[in-house]
């Protein structure tokens, strides 16, 4: 199915040099099985003829696709009753032609145009075998857009997850879909809904978890693939999947994949049932969490549950209410801790703002416009203001956007928190310690589950807010252990010009 000819031309080919190699007289047989190679073309008939065919007047939703075809091609499911309809138009106009009626043979090649299209896409298979289009929703037209919010509701976001959903329609039951797709529907909260279908009502039966670089003859630097089999049916057994993002290039993979055929015990090779994937919020693919992480997620409290895991404002104009803390130069609070609400005598305010990866204390830089109450920013058209209720309280702080891995870090009262610094804060009627999160989030363990709860360079409060939180008869060890890092990581910070509590550079040496 392809919605070019010349794509179709070029599957026409390479499925005959296949079958080529496998027989080499295939060409020169008289009775050989031929690709059926089905180029799906837009048809559209006048509003005048569809006036004298009322049976596919009434068709909206098809007539809509079919004019539409060289957009949602095959993801366009069709009825009976379309199909129905066409073949009751296309005697209709038959008849009329052979009648004698001109009129009839423009409609009519739109007709046999439009039942072209859907005979092949009402039949199901026993294999569904693609390599579909990737585009995310914001790069759709307007119309593909509302098409595939409209019919593909669960995985609307990108065009190859409702390709995905697609391929179950076109599958037979128990039959198989396989499909080389971006791997962001693995793990995103926006395909939840597609990952939560999928196990209940059909199944995984094998994924090579490819990454980046998995096709060198296209390039591949930048899009993380999956080649993955579906089973067109509910089934408890543990699927196969082989992680091979940590090889780097076409060849590397392709060996590591034959490697881990001949040897399961490679260490790349994993087995998973999908109720291994139910137990972590949000289910994804975690085929590589180990027994006891799933355990964790089981057994443990999460973030959310302990504490607040917050979103803060965002000023609408960065340009205009942020500063870095040394371009101000009066009514600046320069330290934490120095009031517990807006005071009219001082303007500009401790702000958390992301930064570079740094655990424990440290990428104090930002101020923010934060006078009798932040009155400018929330009198600003574009601002939006978030949990303001926990504002210059003290709290723990992490850069939503980061290329590396996930760091916390502690941030004392008096400071405002935006969309890009994001805030967690205390629980009081929890009583779990904001040192002992901080020990939990900025441990080996915590970056482990987050690698599937958030793969990408994201750490969004929803995500962060799923890590299950461990508790301890050693609580106030570890709590000790907490304050003494944050100590000798505030330390190190102050050492430089750029924090507002330097002295002097410690190569100069002598008391600060």
């Amino acid at each position: 199915l392809e919605i070019d000819p010349r794509a179709a031309a070029m599957a026409s080919f390479a499925l005959s040099m296949e079958a080529c190699e496998l027989d080499r007289r295939y060409l020169r047989r008289e009775e050989r099985a031929n690709p059926r190679i089905v180029c799906l073309r837009p048809a559209e008939i006048a509003e005048e003829e569809l006036a004298e065919l009322p049976m596919l007047a009434a068709r909206g939703k098809l007539l809509d696709a079919m004019a539409h075809m060289g957009e949602c091609g095959s993801l366009f499911v069709p009825e009976p009753a379309d199909l129905e309809a066409l073949r009751a138009a296309e005697n209709e106009l038959d008849a009329r032609a052979a009648g004698g009626d001109l009129l009839a043979a423009a409609p009519l090649e739109q007709v046999s145009a439009m039942l072209a299209n859907c005979e092949p896409l009402a039949e199901t298979y026993d294999c569904v075998i693609a390599n579909p289009p990737y585009m995310g929703s914001s790069n759709m037209d307007k119309w593909l857009a509302a098409w595939t919010k409209k019919h593909y509701s669960d995985s609307k976001r990108d065009l190859c997850t409702c390709f995905i959903e697609r391929g179950f329609s076109l599958a037979k039951p128990d039959g198989y879909s396989a499909m080389i797709t971006m791997q962001s529907w693995m793990f995103l909260g926006s395909f939840e809904a597609l990952r939560e279908k999928m196990l209940k009502e059909r199944s995984i039966a094998s994924m090579a978890h490819l990454g980046t670089r998995a096709f060198g003859s296209i390039g591949g630097e930048v899009v993380a693939t999956t080649a993955t089999v579906y089973c067109n049916a509910p089934s408890e057994e543990p699927a196969s999947y082989l992680r091979l993002v940590d090889f780097e290039g076409e060849e590397p993979k392709e060996q590591a994949i034959r490697e881990a055929v001949a040897n399961p015990t490679c260490g790349w090779f994993y087995r998973r049932p999908a109720k291994a994937f139910k137990s972590i919020p949000g289910t994804p693919i975690a085929y590589w969490a180990s027994e006891a992480m799933i355990c964790a997620f089981c057994n443990m409290e999460s973030l959310n549950a302990v504490a607040f895991v917050l979103q803060g404002l965002a000023t609408g104009d960065n340009d205009r209410f942020l500063r870095l803390w040394w371009e101000t130069c009066e009514n600046v609070l320069h330290r934490f801790g120095l009031c517990e609400s807006a005071e009219e005598s001082c303007t500009w305010y401790p702000c958390d703002k992301g930064g570079e990866r740094r655990k424990w204390y440290g990428n104090l830089e930002w101020v923010i416009n934060w006078r009798s109450d932040g009155q400018e920013i929330r009198s600003f058209p574009g601002a939006v203001i978030r949990n303001p209720t926990f504002y210059l309280k003290e709290g723990l702080t992490w850069g939503m956007i980061s290329s590396g891995s996930f760091s916390m870090r502690y941030v004392p009262s008096g400071s405002i928190f935006t969309n890009a610094g994001l805030r967690v804060a205390h629980k009081e009627d929890i009583g779990v310690s904001l040192f002992l999160i901080l020990g939990a989030m900025n441990s080996s363990v915590v970056q482990e589950a987050l690698s599937f709860i958030a793969p990408t360079m994201n750490y969004t409060n929803g995500d962060v807010g799923k890590v299950p939180i461990p508790r301890s008869n050693n609580e106030s060890r570890i709590e000790s252990a907490v304050e003494k890092l944050i100590d000798l990581s505030r330390r190190d910070y102050d050492a430089f010009e750029t924090s507002w509590d330097y002295r002097r550079s410690p190569l100069v040496g002598g008391p600060e």
